[in-house]
Order: structure tokens, then sequence, then C-alpha cells
């Protein structure tokens, strides 16, 4: 365990959406390097009342905080996971209209007011970065959770789409696509 802390604050929780399919409560944003980032939890209908999904969320507090805590010291780890993004970033820079070419290899654009150049650095692209919601959903009764992340750059290089990760049992990132 590491000495990182990442706290959900469980007194201002409510559900906000009952289907046939699942409870969803949602948290109030929490601190995930450094920007405020919604966290859900998905439960099954077999919990119950929204009372028992709420308790049932608040019970898994611990487990999600040491899975949030693990999400803020591993951002340079999901940075080697994307390079696929990073190139995908280059090309939609290359197409863009106002795109200036250099050379054959380098060139720049200008995104959100930042001057963009191609190629992207490695620690450009994971600066760019943040996380727009992290999801839980429980996948068995026993209180386990799949991680999902969907997130965003700045500067806005996918002109409003959001990346979607996954997280899987051995702690690896896989891509889901933009």
């Amino acid at each position: 365990m590491s000495d990182v802390v990442v706290r959900i604050p469980v007194e201002s929780w409510s559900i906000t959406e009952l289907t046939k399919e699942t409870y969803c409560c949602c948290f109030q944003p929490v601190q995930i390097w450094g920007d405020d980032v919604e966290v859900e939890i998905f439960l099954p209908t077999a919990i119950g009342t929204k009372e028992m999904a709420k308790d049932a969320a608040i019970s898994a507090v611990p487990l999600l905080e040491e899975e949030l805590a693990w999400l803020q010291m591993n951002k340079g780890e999901l940075g080697k996971a994307m390079e696929w993004a990073k190139e995908r970033a280059e090309e939609w820079i290359w197409d863009d209209p106002d795109f200036v070419e250099l050379s054959d290899n380098e060139g720049y654009v200008e995104l959100d007011g930042e001057t963009v150049c191609v190629p992207i650095s490695d620690e450009a692209f994971l600066n760019s970065l943040f996380l727009w919601s992290v999801v839980f959903e429980q996948v068995d009764g026993a209180g386990s959770f799949k991680m999902s992340i969907e997130l965003g750059n700045k500067p806005d290089y996918f002109a409003g789409h959001r990346i979607h990760m996954d997280i899987d049992e051995h702690k690896n990132f896989v891509n889901q696509g933009l």
C-alpha cells in the first residue's frame, strides 16, 4: 500500500439513476492528478433498495480509495499505454486545415490558444491528459469492481472526443478507443 491517499467524501452521495439493470451512485468529485474528477459506481439491482445500494457503495469505499490512489500514482504508466493515442493526435493535427508544415516530419497548429508541434513529445502528450471520469462497476456479488476511465486532453487534440480505457485485473491499461 502506498502513502498516496485519495478520499471519497460519502456525506453527500446520492443515487442519481435507478434503472432495471443498475443503481448508479454518483460521488462528489475527487482530486486526481490535480483536477476534480467525477467518480461513479454501478451496482447490480440485486442490491435491493436505493438505501441498500448506497450502503453497499459506502462499504466499498476503502477498496475504491485504494484503486484511486493507484491511479493517482500511475499516470506515467498510462502514458506508456497511450502511444496509439499520441499517434492518432498527430494524424489529426496533420489533417487540420490550419496546420503549418515546416518539413516532411514537422509542423505546428494552434489548439486552445497553444502552439502544438508535431511530432508531439511523450512528455507533452502525458501532460495534456486529464481524467474526465472514473467508473467502477461491480462485477460480482463478492465486492470486486472493474475500473474504467475517460480521458480528455488540454490542448484538445481530439476535437472534443474522449479516450476510453479499462484497467484490467493485472493493472494494465486497456485501450477501448475514442
